[in-house]
């Protein structure tokens, strides 16, 4: 009997324990008002979700003093001094009509935030410091919110203030709309996680440094956009120019894939300075300037401008493509049209390239030097080589080292094909599945290849054809043929699968 009593005790005790824990947890946040602005109220729920509505915009300081942080300025929103962690979740409604000064700077725990059509534009004030310089839309608004992850930009809003998202390290995806039109300052920098970045067509300014530091991997440039604001870049490892540069995607290290809508007049400078990961760019033929636009891609290995693209110098030494491939280390090929200024004069576009191996130029009578660090490319020609006299006599180059693009694509065409044959040649079932995939993803490549077939890639194939056949692994259960006892059907024992048969790229000789 008094066992039993015993239990009923210890089972009023724990439920007494859990109602006393659920009480705690449901109070721990503790339900809040307030003004925010004239005509505006914010409410704070238990659950941590922070409400604000009404008609008008948010309050916002007056000025910003020069050495203050945006932190420093909380005391005008009660919630955020109040209830800082305990914010979890942000609804704007609509009517309000602006989003105040570092509202919602910092705020640790923040995961959601909905937005009104209703919001026009980011509260800001102008402040001057030695990194930044003065201009309208410094914000700060959900800036360094480490535990938002995803969101959601209302159709309508027309722009983004400057510094509005950055350093929101969680933030993996936003939806922005085809309303906005304008993007501030630093606005997604430092945002480490954000893969998935769509510009709409309609963009017509893009802020400096704007995407800088995110792990986007590919991104399409809209023919829409007319400017790209300055900004200084002051923590760069590497000192550029005292240019005005914008650095809108600068140190995306993921960055693979850039495409250039056509109509676009003018690439920002700096814009992909320092992308590693960036391989192959092709620019329209309506861009008139690209100055230090991917410097210092350590990963760029081609680069081609489209036939017709006008790039005239403007002075003595400066033309839209200068400096615009400087110290990209791995640079191979480069493709100039006649239009673009690539003058002694203007040397600097290739300075520090020490990996160039060829430069194809369009039919013009360029008198070019090679700058410091600039390897010694050999130089190609699409029509009559007999214009070139002049490049060749400034460059010391002998005959052999000017061919024509004719040659070159019929060399690398019957080098392609032959790599092709003898991959063909080896027989799947004798090889690991491992190995063989490797060579039939290439067989498959080549095959591809038509009467436009881009030469670099048709040489790059075929080369790395030959290293997957000398990857090729047979099976272990497999016995080897004895070379001794009968003739060896491996394609790779045929002379001319030996590199040193290959045809040479030097096409002099090509009829």
């Amino acid at each position: 009997m008094k066992i039993k009593k015993l239990l009923s005790l210890l089972a009023a005790a724990t439920m007494a324990v859990t109602a006393l824990t659920s009480v705690m947890t449901v109070s721990a946040v503790e339900p809040d008002e307030g003004k925010i602005g004239e005509n505006l109220t914010w409410t704070l729920d238990e659950s941590g979700k922070l409400t604000i509505s009404g008609d008008g915009e948010m309050a916002s300081p007056s000025n910003l003093d020069v050495n203050a942080e945006p932190s420093d300025y909380s005391n005008i929103y009660t919630y955020r001094k109040e209830h800082m962690e305990d914010i979890t979740a942000v609804e704007i409604k609509e009517g309000v009509t602006s989003i105040g000064f570092a509202a919602f700077y910092k705020m640790p725990n923040l995961e959601t935030v909905v937005l009104p059509t209703s919001i026009s534009k980011f509260g800001s004030a102008p402040r001057a410091t030695t990194a930044v310089p003065d201009y309208e839309g410094y914000n700060f608004a959900f800036a360094e919110c480490t535990s938002l992850k995803n969101l959601t930009l209302p159709e309508g809003m027309k722009a983004i203030g400057a510094y509005s998202f950055s350093g929101c390290t969680a933030l993996e995806s936003v939806e922005i709309p085809s309303s906005i039109k304008e993007w501030g300052y630093y606005s997604f920098s430092g945002c480490s996680k954000l893969k998935d970045i769509t510009l709409s067509d309609g963009l017509t300014l893009l802020g400096g440094s704007a995407f800088r530091e995110t792990a986007v991997e590919s991104i399409v440039i809209p023919a829409s956009i007319t400017t790209w604001n300055n900004v200084e870049y002051r923590d760069r490892e590497y000192e550029i120019s005292s240019i005005n540069t914008c650095y809108t995607f600068a140190n995306c290290k993921k960055l693979k894939s850039v495409t250039f809508m056509d109509g676009l007049t003018i690439i920002g400078g700096g814009i992909f300075a320092d992308c590693s990961s960036l391989k192959k760019v092709k620019i329209p033929k309506s861009v008139t300037s690209m100055k230090y636009a991917f410097s210092y891609c350590t990963g760029l290995q081609e680069a081609y401008i489209e036939e017709g693209a006008m790039m005239p110098a403007t002075n003595y030494s400066d033309s839209g493509i200068d400096s615009a491939f400087s110290y990209c280390t791995n640079l191979k090929r480069l493709e100039i049209p006649a239009g673009v200024n690539a003058s002694y004069n203007n040397p600097r576009y290739i300075t520090g390239c020490s990996s160039l191996t060829d430069i194809y130029l369009h039919c013009k009578d360029y008198t070019l030097y090679m700058p410091d660090g600039g390897g010694t490319p050999k130089f190609h020609c699409y029509f009559d080589s007999t214009t070139y006299n002049t490049l060749m006599n400034k460059n010391n180059l002998s005959e052999d080292r000017l061919v024509n693009l004719a040659d070159d694509i019929s060399t690398y065409k019957d080098v392609l094909q032959t790599r092709l044959d003898e991959a063909k040649a080896y027989d799947e079932e004798k090889y690991t599945p491992e190995s063989y995939a490797v060579l039939n993803e290439l067989i498959e490549k080549a095959d591809k290849f038509g009467e436009d077939s881009n030469i670099m890639e048709m040489e790059d194939t075929a080369s790395d054809i030959r290293t997957a056949i000398r990857g090729l692994e047979k099976k272990p259960d497999e016995p080897s043929s004895d070379p001794s006892s009968e003739p060896s059907s491996d394609p790779s024992s045929d002379p001319s699968s030996d590199p040193s048969s290959e045809p040479s790229s030097d096409n002099s000789s090509s009829s």
